[in-house]
């Protein structure tokens, strides 16, 4: 049996670790640009000539003259952003893109530009140098429409127009995109990369079977109750990942391998969700619900309503003793009077390990028939 399991775990584990693995790699990849460009050391934008200013440089400017602005965003009714013509190089502009928080001192900075350019030197005193550093980027979308139809609208020659470059800083973005993004992104793949090892350790380590090791230990005889579920597992029917015999209760599941001993289990019901997207339903998942003695339980997934209702019939059968299908009773009992309901499931199993024939009712003593629930 445990070498069975872990080999059947360890294939499934590492190709859930390849997997892992791969997503990552490629999420990063998508991100590689922006890597550069975050690793690349900032240069000061009035340091650049025209030349120098190109798509994916990362800047650092301190932006005094504002010329104007060509298009603005809001939300809510209110501005957030908004994207400003400034002078580059010898007589050249371009675009910078600025959020909510600069915004005041951005406009103020063109009223004090133009007074400036109409003769007012004391007008320069009013400029507040604003200190950003962000990425050089093509204008584009609707960015670029606003853009050129304000340029469109200059009262100058097209070899005049020539001097607009058609690019913006964005500022706080890193590689076209916003930083915010960029580390969601970059920690979304080193997320799933870091599953794909502990999914490749679990593997390798048979982490799956830990928990039955550890039960085997907790018995004071490990190599006794190692060959007990040995026996138990190659003697034992399974039906939907389920091994059920009056001694172990056994779940071996997609993801770990789930083992109590069958004299802790008290009841048993099938729970059903279902799901929906904007009250439309889109599906049902299926799991057994294992309630034991000790206040624990036991989820096992299932694929389906068919498969479910196989395994409660199988546990059923089985385990007559144990009580079956959920009500309110039922759980309401669980919940404040598990003694009551540990006391009647030993009375019954009792009984049931004491008869001749399997599954012959003791006088005065409900039994499940069909799956449905056993009387309390």
């Amino acid at each position: 049996m445990f070498q069975e399991l872990k080999g059947k775990y360890m294939t499934r584990y590492l190709f859930g670790a390849l997997l892992s693995f791969a997503i990552g790699i490629v999420v990063i990849l998508t991100q590689l640009n922006s890597i550069k460009v975050m690793l690349s050391p900032a240069v000061r934008l009035d340091e650049l000539s025209v030349e120098d200013i190109k798509e994916n440089a990362k800047v650092e400017a301190d932006i005094s003259f504002i010329m104007d602005y060509y298009a603005y965003t809001e939300q809510d009714g209110k501005v957030i952003e908004k994207e400003y013509f400034i002078p580059v190089g010898e007589e050249e502009f371009m675009g910078v893109v600025l959020s909510k928080k600069y915004l005041e001192q951005a406009d103020a900075n063109i009223e004090a530009t133009w007074e400036y350019m109409d003769g007012d030197e004391y007008a320069l005193d009013e400029i507040v140098p604003i200190t950003v550093t962000g990425t050089i980027m093509p204008i584009e979308g609707e960015s670029r429409t606003f853009y050129r139809e304000y340029i469109d609208s200059l009262n100058w020659t097209d070899e005049e127009k020539d001097c607009f470059l058609p690019y913006a800083l964005m500022v706080g973005d890193v590689g076209g995109e916003t930083t915010g993004t960029f580390v969601i992104v970059v920690i979304v793949g080193a997320a799933v990369i870091l599953f794909g090892v502990w999914l490749l350790i679990r593997g390798l380590t048979g982490g799956a079977l830990k928990s039955i090791k550890k039960y085997c230990e907790a018995t004071g005889n490990k190599e006794a109750a190692m060959q007990r579920l040995e026996r138990f597992y190659a003697m034992t029917p399974e039906v939907e990942g389920i091994r059920v015999s009056p001694e172990y209760f056994m779940a071996v599941t997609g993801a770990s391998v789930m083992l109590t001993e069958t004299q802790n289990v008290l009841w048993v019901y099938q729970h059903v969700v279902k799901h929906s997207v904007n009250y439309i339903p889109t599906g049902k998942t299926y799991s057994i619900m294992v309630m034991k003695a000790d206040g624990t339980k036991m989820e096992i997934s299932m694929k389906n309503k068919k498969k479910t209702e196989e395994a409660l019939e199988y546990i059923g059968r089985t385990l007559p003793y144990l009580f079956y299908g959920y009500d309110d009773q039922l759980m309401a009992a669980y919940n404040q009077n598990r003694q009551s309901m540990i006391q009647a499931v030993a009375d019954r199993r009792a009984q049931f390990l004491g008869t001749p024939m399997p599954g012959m009712q003791m006088a005065g003593e409900p039994v499940m028939q069909n799956g449905q629930n056993q009387g309390f």
